[in-house]
C-alpha cells in the first residue's frame, strides 16, 4: 500500500476504499496547478469484465463504489461509468470548486519533461509538522534520543511483516528522511494492522552515538551486508559503511566503495528476517558476536525489520517493495487537456482481455499502480559479455579487439572506453587525436554488433574556458567548502571541482550533459570515481566539513558526512535519467563503482579495483551474492582481476564461473599484461581430423624436447631464461583462449534463461544469483557454501582453487533432485551445473552477441522432473530494449512437463503479453541425471508427447553418458600451472599476499611497488585494521581503542620485501601516508622511513 497519508475521517473505509482513494489522490500532481490531472488508470492484474451485461453491469457497480469511496477525501465525483469494450471502462469525475490544495501534490511527478527532477512536498499536515521539526534538527549537529536505553517503539509501514523502530516518538520526528526507501512516505506513514514484531531491538545512546541491539535464536546466519568481501556468512565480522576508494582490497577490509547497511539473518528453522538501519551517516555494522546483530551510528536514525517471512527469497521480495524499482506515477498516467473547476473529466480504465476478475483489482488495487521489482529492466544485450580495459587508448586499439573477438569467434556484446578517450581527462570531451570521431567509431561497433560505453567521472576540471565548468559555475552547482566557495580537489584531471548533486538544479544540469554526450552514439555510461574518490587527501575524499546545498526532500542543507554514502547513488541517478531523456524508447545501462542501498533503480555495479590472485577469485562469488541478498542484483567482478597479471588458469578458472555471473564483464589495470580471453597464447584450431593418440605422441615428444632445450639454455644461457620462460608460458598457455571460449558461449546460450530472471528481478524483487542455501534454507550444512550458488533453478559448481577442477571437487548439493547436465562443452576449468529436480529452464542456440538472436531460432527447454513427475518454468520474450513491455508488448510463457504412464507431455499452460508466439520449432532435452538426457522436437506452442525409455534403457543411457563425460574430461585441454607470468607491474600481485609477524601484530602485504599494507591484526585482542592505501618502511599506529596505547612495528627487510617509497605514484595516481579514518572515534596514523 502506498504510503499518502489520508485523512482520519477515511480510516473507517475497507482497504480497497483505501487503497482506491489514494490511486486518485496520486492523480493530483503539480501540474493541477496548471489546470491539468494525469489520469490513465492501467492494471497488471487479470480479465476483469466478463462476457455478458450482467457481470459489466456488476463491476461497473463496484468501479462505482470504490472510486465513491476514494473521492471522498479528494473532492472528486463520479459522475458516471460507461463501458466501451469487454476491456475497458471510461469514468467520468468532477472535479469540486471547493477542491482545496490538502492532497499532497508531490505523490506524482509534475508534467514537465523532466518529471524525474520532481521535489516532493509534505503538504498534508502530520508530514509538514514532521518537516518543520526535521528543519530544525537539521541546524544543529546531533539530535540525541531522549532517554539514553530502553527497548524502541515501533509501528508497522509499507505493508504486512514490516515495521519501524525508533528509540522514542522524539526520535521518530527527528530523523531525516529515507534515501534508500523509493518513496520516503512509505516509511513515514503507518499502516493499520493489529501485529506485532516478533523481534525487538534495543538501543544505546551516547555521546550522539545510537547505539541499536537485536537479538536472535542460537544457531541464526547473517548475511548480506552490500559490498564486502571475506566470507559469505558474516558472524564474526564488522564493517563500517563509508564509501571508500578501495584499490586492491583484502577480505578483511571494512569499507568498500558501496553502503548497504542491511543485514538478512537466517533462523534455524529456515525463517528469515532482513534489518536496515535507514541511515546515510557512517554505521558501524557489528556481527561480531553469534545471533547478534549490532548497529552503531550518529542519532537519530529508524531501524526497518522485514519479516520474519518464511524464506530468505521473501525478504528480498518485501525489501523490494521498499527500495525497489517501481513504475513512478509517470510512467503510469498520461496527462488531459486543461481542467477547470466544475468540469467533467474523462478517466479511461483499461486492462487486458486476459487477466482475472475485476474483484481481484477491487482487492489489490495498489498492484495498478505500481510494478514492484528490485532493479532497473536491464537492455539485454547489457547481459552479453564485455570486455574493458585501462585503457584501450586508441579507437584503432578499440576496432583491433573488437575484431579479434569476431575473427576467434569468441562471444562479446560491449566494449568499453576508460578515461583514456578524453581530452585531458575532461569529462564529456573525446582526444581529437586518438579518437577523433567517436560518431563513427560508434557506427564501425555497431555494425559488428558491438555497444559502446564510455566513462564519466564526478571530478570536474577546475578550468575556465572549459565549457562544463563554465556552465556548472553559473549555474552554482559546485560542492562548496564550510566558508561557500567551491571544493577543489585533485583526480585524473588535476585540480577539480564536484558537481553536489543533492540539488535538483545540479541533475537536471548534468542529465542534459548526458543527454547532449548520448548523441556521439554512446550506448552506456561507467561512473567511476564517485565516492568521492581525491587525490593525495588521507581519508581519500573531501573533507566531512564540506557543504551540501541539499533538496529538502533528500535531508536539506548537511555537510558532506551526511551525503557522502549517497553521492555515487546520485550521480548514477543524473546519468540514468540523462540517458533516458536522450531517448525515451531506449533502456539506460550505467555502471557505477560507488552507491548505497537503492542505487541498483539505476545502475548495475562491479566489485571494483580487485586482485589478480586466487583469493579474489574465491571472493567474486561470495561479493556477488552479498550485493544480491542486499538488493542489487546486477553485479560482477573484474573477470581476472583488475591489479596484476593473471595467469592463465587463474584467467580461465574466473572465466569460468564469470560467465554464470549476472554482470560479466572483463577488466585490467593499465601497465599489466592483456587481458582479453585471447592474450594467455594462440588457440590451437580444434577441428583438425587427428587421432588422439597421435596428438599425445607429438605432445610428448615436444614436451621433452622443450625440457632438454631448457636445461641447455639454463646451462649455457642463464641471462636468457626469462625470455625463454615466458615463450614456453605463451605455447603452454593457449588453452586457456578456448576455455574462455567455451565458458562464453554457455552463457550465451543460457542468455533466455537469465534474461527471464532478470524479468523477474524488475516484476517480483526475486534475486538473480543467490546462495545455494536459499534453495533449502533449512539445512545447516548449506549456509557457509562459497563455490556454489544459484541462478533461479539452475546451480554453479565451480572449482576456486588452483590443483582441483571442477570434476575434482566434492559436489555438495542440496537435498532432493538436481541432475547434472552440459552443452557437450564440460572442461575442468569450467564450473559443473545442475537443474532442480521440478524445473524448466529456456535457453537458445550458440551467438556472437545477442543482437545475432532471432524470434524464430529453435527453443531449447532443458527439463528435469521431480519425484512426482513434474517440472515447471518460464520464459520471458520481448524486444530486449525499449519499454513496449509495459505496455502488455511481451510474450511471458509458462511451461510444464508431467510424466504420465510411458510418456512425458511438454505443453504450454499459459501465457501472458500481447506478442503472438514465433513460429520455431521446440527442442526438448529431458534429463535424467549424470548428463544422460533425451532429446525430442517439436513446435513451440503445441503439446509434445516424449516416449520415456525403459528403466534398463534408462540406466544403459546414464552409464554411457558417464563414459562419455570422463572421456571428455579427459581429453580436455588442461589450461597447465604456471606460477606467473611475464609482464610489467603487479606481477606479484597474482599471488597470494605476504603475512609478516612481530610481536603482537601480524601485518598483511602484497609485495608490489614498496609494499601494500591490505590489513593489521592485533593478535591478543583479535582487532583488524585495514590499510589498503599504506605503503610503509616503518609504522605506527594511534588509535581511539580501550588501552589508547601506540604500536611500532618495524618491518625487517630481510624478509625479502624491500619498502621503496613514501608514496606510491602510478600513472598520476599518487598514495601518500598519513591518517587513515576507518569508522567514528577510530583512525589510523602511519609514517614512512626510507
Amino acid at each position: 500500500m502506498h504510503g499518502a497519508t489520508v485523512p482520519s475521517a477515511a480510516w473507517d473505509l475497507d482497504k480497497a476504499a483505501l487503497q482506491s482513494q489514494m490511486l486518485v489522490q496520486g492523480c493530483w500532481s503539480e501540474s493541477w496547478m496548471r489546470g491539468k490531472i494525469w489520469c490513465t488508470i492501467q492494471s497488471r492484474s487479470s480479465s476483469l469484465l466478463g462476457e455478458d451485461e450482467a457481470q459489466g453491469t456488476k463491476a461497473k457497480a463496484k468501479a462505482r463504489n470504490v472510486l465513491s469511496k476514494g473521492a471522498l477525501a479528494c473532492s472528486l465525483r463520479p459522475s458516471s461509468i460507461s463501458r466501451v469494450s469487454k476491456s475497458v471502462l471510461v469514468v467520468k469525475l468532477q472535479k469540486l470548486s471547493s477542491f482545496k490544495h490538502s492532497i499532497d501534490p508531490g505523490f506524482f511527478s509534475t508534467a514537465s519533461p523532466f518529471h524525474f527532477f520532481r521535489k516532493q512536498r509534505y503538504i498534508n499536515n502530520l508530514i509538514s509538522e514532521r518537516l518543520v521539526f526535521k528543519m530544525a534538527a537539521y541546524e544543529g549537529q546531533v539530535v540525541t534520543a531522549d532517554v539514553t536505553s530502553g527497548n524502541m517503539v515501533f509501528e508497522p509501514v509499507l505493508e504486512d511483516g514490516v515495521f519501524r523502530f525508533d528509540c522514542s516518538g522524539n526520535d521518530r520526528d527527528a530523523a531525516y528522511p529515507s534515501l534508500s526507501f523509493t518513496d520516503n512516505k512509505d516509511r513515514e506513514t503507518p499502516i493499520m494492522i493489529h501485529k506485532v514484531p516478533m523481534y525487538n531491538p534495543t538501543f544505546e545512546c551516547v555521546h550522539g552515538q545510537q547505539s541499536i541491539k537485536i537479538e536472535f535464536p542460537a544457531g541464526t546466519s547473517f548475511y548480506g551486508t552490500g559490498e564486502v568481501s571475506g566470507q559469505l556468512e558474516r558472524t564474526g565480522k564488522r564493517i563500517f559503511t563509508w564509501n571508500t576508494d578501495a584499490w586492491g582490497y583484502g577480505s578483511r577490509t571494512t569499507s568498500l566503495y558501496q553502503s548497504h547497511p542491511w543485514v538478512l539473518a537466517v533462523l534455524p528453522n529456515g525463517e528469515a528476517l532482513g534489518v536496515l538501519a535507514d541511515t546515510t551517516r557512517r554505521c558501524e555494522v557489528d556481527l561480531r558476536e553469534e545471533s547478534i546483530i549490532k548497529f552503531i551510528a550518529p542519532a537519530a536514525y529508524p531501524v526497518i525489520t522485514f519479516g520474519p517471512f518464511a524464506s530468505p527469497t521473501a525478504v528480498l521480495i518485501s525489501l523490494s517493495h521498499a527500495i525497489g524499482y517501481f513504475l513512478k506515477p509517470f510512467e503510469l498516467f498520461s496527462s488531459l487537456d486543461n481542467l477547470q473547476d466544475t468540469q467533467v473529466n474523462i478517466v479511461t480504465m483499461t486492462f487486458e482481455k486476459d487477466q482475472s476478475a475485476f474483484d481481484q483489482v477491487y482487492e489489490n488495487f495498489d498492484l495498478s499502480i505500481r510494478i514492484e521489482g528490485t532493479v532497473f529492466m536491464p537492455p539485454k544485450w547489457s547481459l552479453g559479455y564485455h570486455q574493458c580495459r585501462w585503457s584501450y587508448d586508441s579507437d584503432a586499439r578499440v576496432l583491433k579487439v573488437a575484431r579479434t573477438f569476431r575473427e576467434k569467434g569468441i562471444p562479446c556484446d560491449v566494449i568499453w572506453m576508460d578515461i583514456d578517450y578524453m581530452d585531458g581527462f575532461r569529462c564529456f570531451t573525446f582526444d581529437q587525436e586518438r579518437f577523433p570521431d567517436p560518431k563513427s567509431l560508434v557506427n564501425d561497433l555497431h555494425l559488428n554488433g558491438f555497444k559502446a560505453i564510455w566513462m564519466l567521472d564526478p571530478g570536474i576540471k577546475h578550468e575556465e574556458g572549459y565549457f562544463v565548468y563554465d556552465s556548472g559555475s553559473e549555474s552554482d552547482i559546485w560542492i562548496q567548502k564550510a566558508d561557500g566557495s567551491p571544493f577543489v580537489g585533485k583526480v585524473w584531471p588535476g585540480p577539480c571541482v564536484f558537481p553536489d548533486f543533492t540539488q535538483e538544479k545540479t541533475r537536471l544540469w548534468w542529465a542534459k550533459l548526458v543527454k547532449d554526450f548520448t548523441s556521439n552514439g554512446v550506448d552506456g555510461i561507467w561512473n567511476d570515481m564517485n565516492e568521492p574518490a581525491i587525490f593525495k587527501a588521507v581519508t581519500k575524499t573531501m573533507p566531512e566539513s564540506n557543504i551540501h546545498r541539499g533538496d529538502t526532500e533528500l535531508g536539506g542543507c548537511q555537510n558532506h558526512s551526511y551525503y557522502h554514502n549517497v553521492y555515487g547513488m546520485l550521480m548514477a541517478r543524473s546519468t540514468y535519467e540523462g540517458m533516458k531523456m536522450a531517448n525515451e524508447n531506449k533502456r539506460p545501462f550505467v555502471l557505477t563503482r560507488a552507491g548505497f542501498i537503492g542505487s541498483q533503480r539505476y545502475a548495475a555495479t562491479w566489485t571494483g579495483d580487485n586482485l589478480a590472485n586466487w583469493e579474489h577469485l574465491h571472493m567474486s562469488i561470495s561479493m556477488v551474492l552479498q550485493l544480491g541478498i542486499s538488493g542489487q542484483p546486477l553485479s560482477g567482478p573484474d573477470i581476472g582481476g583488475f591489479a596484476g597479471n593473471a595467469t592463465p588458469k587463474l584467467f580461465g578458472r574466473w572465466m569460468g564461473v564469470g560467465a554464470m555471473f549476472p554482470f560479466c564483464r572483463g577488466h585490467s589495470e593499465s601497465g599489466t599484461i592483456d587481458h582479453e580471453p585471447w592474450s594467455f597464447g594462440e588457440e590451437v584450431c580444434p577441428h583438425f581430423n587427428i587421432s588422439f593418440s597421435a596428438i599425445i605422441v607429438s605432445c610428448g615428444l615436444l614436451f621433452l624436447a622443450m625440457i632438454a632445450l631448457t636445461v641447455l639454455l639454463i646451462n649455457v644461457l642463464p641471462s636468457n631464461v626469462p625470455n625463454f620462460l615466458s615463450k614456453l608460458t605463451s605455447v603452454l598457455s593457449h588453452q586457456c583462449e578456448e576455455v574462455c571460449r567455451l565458458a562464453l558461449l554457455r552463457r550465451y546460450r543460457l542468455i533466455p534463461h537469465i534474461y527471464t530472471l532478470f524479468y523477474m528481478a524488475h516484476t517480483k524483487g526475486t534475486p538473480v544469483a543467490a546462495p545455494t542455501f536459499f534453495s533449502d534454507p533449512k539445512d545447516p550444512s548449506l549456509r557457509t557454501l562459497e563455490n556454489s550458488f544459484l541462478l533461479g533453478p539452475l546451480l554453479i559448481d565451480a572449482s576456486t582453487m588452483p590443483d582441483q577442477g571442477s570434476y575434482q571437487l566434492q559436489h555438495i548439493l542440496p537435498k532432493g533432485i538436481w541432475l547434472r547436465f552440459d552443452f557437450d562443452d564440460s572442461h575442468p576449468d569450467l564450473p559443473a551445473l545442475y537443474l532442480q529436480g521440478g524445473s524448466i529452464i529456456p535457453a537458445g542456440p550458440p551467438l556472437q552477441h545477442v543482437g545475432e538472436a532471432n524470434p524464430t531460432d529453435d527453443l531449447l527447454l532443458i527439463v528435469a522432473l521431480d519425484e512426482h513427475g513434474k517440472a515447471e518454468g518460464v520464459l520471458f520474450e520481448d524486444d530486449g530494449d525499449g519499454y513496449e513491455f509495459k505496455q502488455g508488448g511481451y510474450l511471458f510463457t509458462y511451461y510444464v512437463a508431467e510424466l504420465q504412464s510411458s510418456s512425458v507431455t511438454v505443453k504450454v499452460s499459459k501465457t501472458e503479453g500481447s506478442w503472438k508466439r514465433p513460429k520455431r520449432r521446440l527442442h526438448v532435452q529431458l534429463l535424467f541425471g549424470s548428463g544422460a538426457m533425451l532429446d525430442a522436437w517439436g513446435t513451440d506452442g503445441e503439446v509434445l508427447q516424449i516416449s520415456m525409455p525403459s528403466e534398463p534403457e534408462v540406466s544403459d543411457l546414464i552409464s554411457r553418458s558417464e563414459k562419455q563425460y570422463k572421456t571428455r574430461l579427459e581429453n580436455a585441454k588442461h589450461i597447465p600451472d604456471v606460477e606467473e607470468v611475464s609482464g610489467h607491474k603487479g606481477v606479484e600481485l597474482s599471488r597470494t599476499p605476504v603475512e609478516l609477524k612481530n610481536g603482537d601484530w601480524i601485518l598483511k602485504v602484497v609485495p608490489w611497488i614498496g609494499g601494500r599494507m591490505i590489513s593489521m591484526m592485533h593478535l591478543p585482542s583479535g582487532s583488524v585494521y585495514a590499510l589498503e592505501t599504506a605503503n610503509l618502511g616503518c609504522w605506527k599506529m594511534n588509535y581511539d581503542h580501550e588501552s589508547c596505547s601506540q604500536f611500532l612495528i618495524s618491518v625487517d627487510t630481510a624478509t625479502g620485501t624491500q619498502w621503496l617509497h613514501s608514496r606510491v605514484e602510478i600513472d598520476g595516481y599518487e598514495e601518500y601516508s598519513g591518517v587513515e579514518y576507518r569508522s567514528a572515534g577510530c583512525s589510523e596514523e602511519y609514517t614512512i622511513i626510507e
